[in-house]
C-alpha cells in the first residue's frame, strides 16, 4: 500500500527504493542502491542473499508510476510480488542456491532493465523471473520489440502572405509522413504497431512552420522485423518526403531498443 499511495515517476523512485531497501535488509539480504555510475541506474537496487552461492536466481521488481494515473500499470504490485518470492526462495532454497532481488527503475519510460543488461548486472544467473498483474492467471507471455523514434523536419519560415517567399512548411512534411505511415502499416508484418503524436507543430497560424516533430513508438513481434523492415521503411519515407519539400530531416531514437522477450520452456513447465 505504501508504494501505491506514494507514486513516483521513473528515475525519481527514491521513496520506493528506500522502503524496498529496508525490507530486504530486514530479511537478511545485503542491499545496495545505485549499482553503477550511469544516471539511468541511480534508483536501481540490488539485494543479495547467499550471494556467493554456486547457482543464483534473480527476481525482478519494478516500482515507477505513470503521470497523473499513478500506479496504473501495477508496478507497485510487481515490486512486492517479486520481493515476496525472493524472500520465500531465499528461505527454502538449498545452500548451493543464492537469491537476488533486482529493482529495475523507469520501466514506464527508458526501461531500466536495458541499461542493467548493458552493464552486465544479470550475468552469472541461472534465470530471471518477474510477475506482472493482469486480468487472468497465466504462465509465460511475451512482449513486443520496440524502438521509439523521433523525426524532425527543418523547413524555412516566412509569413503566409509573403509575395516573395513561400518558405518550406515543416508541418506539411510531418502531416504527409503521418499519412504515409498509415499506408505503410498495411504492409508491415502482422502485429506491428506504430503509435504517433506531434510534439512540435508551429507556434502561429500566420507563420509557415519552420520546424515540426513527430514522436512514435514502433513495435513488432521480433526485433528482426522491427530493425530490418519497419523502421527502415519509415525512415526512408521521411527522407523522401523531406527531399520533396526541400526540408532537412533529423531522426533519432529517444529511448533504447527493447528486444522481444524470449522464455525458457523448462522454467514455464516447472512453474505450472
Amino acid at each position: 500500500l505504501y508504494l501505491h499511495d506514494n507514486p513516483e515517476l521513473g528515475l525519481n523512485e527514491h521513496k520506493a527504493v528506500k522502503v524496498i531497501n529496508q525490507f530486504l535488509e530486514n530479511h537478511n539480504f545485503t542491499s545496495q542502491v545505485g549499482l553503477t555510475d550511469l544516471p539511468e541506474l541511480q534508483t536501481a537496487l540490488r539485494g543479495d542473499y547467499n550471494g556467493t552461492a554456486q547457482h543464483k536466481i534473480a527476481f525482478l521488481g519494478e516500482y515507477d508510476a505513470l503521470p497523473e494515473l499513478g500506479h496504473g500499470c501495477g508496478h507497485n504490485l510487481i515490486a512486492m510480488m517479486s520481493l515476496g518470492a525472493a524472500v520465500a526462495f531465499s528461505q527454502s532454497a538449498p545452500e548451493s542456491w543464492g537469491t537476488t532481488f533486482f529493482g529495475c527503475p523507469a520501466e514506464e519510460t527508458i526501461g531500466g532493465k536495458v541499461y542493467m543488461v548493458e552493464a552486465g548486472l544479470f550475468k552469472g544467473y541461472e534465470a530471471a523471473l518477474i510477475i506482472h498483474p493482469g486480468g487472468e492467471n497465466e504462465v509465460g507471455g511475451t512482449s513486443l520489440a520496440t524502438h521509439p523514434l523521433e523525426i524532425t523536419f527543418h523547413g524555412r519560415s516566412c509569413h503566409i502572405a509573403s509575395l516573395t517567399d513561400s518558405g518550406i512548411n515543416a508541418l506539411d512534411c510531418a502531416v504527409d509522413l503521418y499519412q504515409k505511415i498509415k499506408e505503410l502499416k498495411k504492409t508491415f508484418p502482422k502485429g506491428a504497431i506504430v503509435g504517433t503524436i506531434f510534439t512540435e507543430a508551429g507556434t502561429a497560424p500566420n507563420v509557415v512552420t519552420p520546424k515540426a516533430t513527430i514522436r512514435m513508438t514502433v513495435r513488432s513481434s521480433t526485433v528482426d522485423d522491427l530493425e530490418g523492415i519497419i523502421l527502415p521503411a519509415i525512415k526512408e519515407a521521411a527522407q523522401e518526403i523531406g527531399a520533396s519539400y526541400g526540408a532537412r530531416v533529423e531522426m533519432h531514437h529517444y529511448e533504447p531498443l527493447f528486444k522481444d522477450m524470449r522464455q525458457d520452456k523448462q522454467l514455464l513447465d516447472l512453474f505450472k
